[in-house]
């Protein structure tokens, strides 16, 4: 940890002295660099249920942003990479990269079109996926949306979006899909800041059939229907709430080998459910604010090739509060529960109920430079013993800079 804590010194004391006007301007563009350096220790690094393993990490984190309107329009690009490093377990070290553009187009009074492309070069950590490992993925998602407003109260929006997903190691091979989801809104403003909106969702998913062993044809098309409503009824207070049914078709092509052929005729068991989200963010008065976030919805298989889906309920809040000018602190907490569709390699439906919370206590020296201190905990209890475990983890010291 010398190094960290020498790198730390010197961003402390060269940018305390350093002022910036808030990005940097070249012609009718702008660019934001930003950089976070984080150093923390988990007590945990395997995310093992016995025998475990502590170790410091450090994390750095920079990217750089542009803004370039024309006429109405906007272009905005983004790119970071997020490096963590182990003192001791090399073996656990990572490096992802993110990317994003977007495109914003105002064509007249009354129609809108977004189009964006985002790169993800990431990893699920041992203590989030589903095996133990750390799983190394690569996914690419093209959107383009289109709205129109009707009338002063009523708007319809159309989305159409192609995500494709790759997994690193034969392992995760089965998890490697194409998706393409067509997602139809219609929107009516019965207050001056809330509408009630009907969403209807239809997603198309492909996986890949080139695995090691014979495995269950996960192609399936998931249809949603909901009803909504999002609100703003103010600058302070924003949200989305949604409740709906989701229904998944399977493939009726039964088992495959490695050549597709099929081999036994087994039909892949239709799952249908209710599903919903609720996303809130409010602020009680300049000093105060909450968000909360809440899911229930069907995911992919993570696990097995011989598991269809999961299941996925839980909700998470974050309150801040300012302490004065420029301390703040934060309280988060979260839990959630994973229900597996079939037994897989196990004798029973696996199910993990996961719940965690933490602090922060944060110093802004500036504008655009932040000091923050934390301490999280995180424990997954799952009715197969070998997936829980617990951790803690305590960041001495987290730096952001936004110029």
């Amino acid at each position: 940890m010398k190094k960290p804590l020498a790198l730390l010194i010197f961003i402390f004391f060269f940018f305390s002295a350093v002022s910036f006007a808030g990005g940097i301007d070249a012609g009718p563009a702008k660019f934001y660099p930003y950089f976070s350096f984080t150093g923390k220790h988990t007590d945990n690094v395997f995310a093992s249920p016995a025998d475990e393993k502590s170790d410091y990490i450090t994390v750095y984190a920079p990217g750089l942003s542009l803004e370039l309107p024309f006429r109405r329009h906007m272009l905005f690009l983004d790119y970071n990479a997020v490096v963590e490093r182990y003192d001791e377990f090399k073996s656990e070290e990572t490096t992802d990269l993110n990317g994003l553009a977007k495109l914003d187009l105002r064509l007249g009074g009354r129609i809108r079109l977004d189009l964006s492309d985002t790169y993800r070069k990431g990893h699920e950590p041992r203590g989030q996926s589903a095996t133990g490992r750390v799983d190394v993925f690569k996914t690419n998602t093209a959107l383009v949306s289109a709205s129109y407003a009707l009338a002063e109260k009523s708007k319809i929006q159309l989305d159409y979006s192609a995500a494709k997903w790759d997994f690193a190691g034969a392992v995760n091979a089965f998890r490697e899909r194409d998706a393409d989801r067509v997602s139809l809104y219609l929107f009516y403003r019965f207050l001056p800041k809330t509408s009630a909106f009907i969403e209807y969702d239809n997603n198309r998913v492909d996986f890949n059939k080139d695995v090691s062993e014979v495995a269950l044809n996960l192609d399936n098309t998931e249809r949603s229907g909901y009803l909504g409503l999002t609100w703003e009824i103010s600058e302070n207070s924003t949200g989305t709430a949604k409740a709906g049914y989701t229904k998944k078709d399977y493939a009726d092509e039964g088992w495959f080998d490695t050549n597709g052929d099929s081999v036994v005729d087994v039909n892949v068991k239709d799952h249908s459910t209710w599903t919903a989200s609720v996303d809130l963010s409010h602020e009680f008065s300049s000093l105060s604010s909450l968000k909360v976030t809440a899911r229930r919805e069907i995911n992919e298989t993570n696990l097995s090739q011989r598991i269809r889906y999961f299941e996925t309920t839980g909700a998470s809040f974050e309150y801040e509060r300012k302490l004065s000018r420029r301390f703040s602190m934060a309280v988060n907490g979260f839990m959630g529960n994973d229900s597996y569709s079939d037994q897989g390699a196990y004798l029973k439906k696996r199910e993990d109920r996961t719940m965690g919370a933490g602090a922060r206590l944060g110093y802004a020296m500036r504008e655009w430079l932040r000091f923050s201190t934390a301490y999280n905990y995180r424990d997954r209890n799952s009715n197969i013993d070998v997936n829980d475990y617990r951790e803690r983890i305590f960041t001495f010291f987290n730096v952001d800079i936004k110029i």
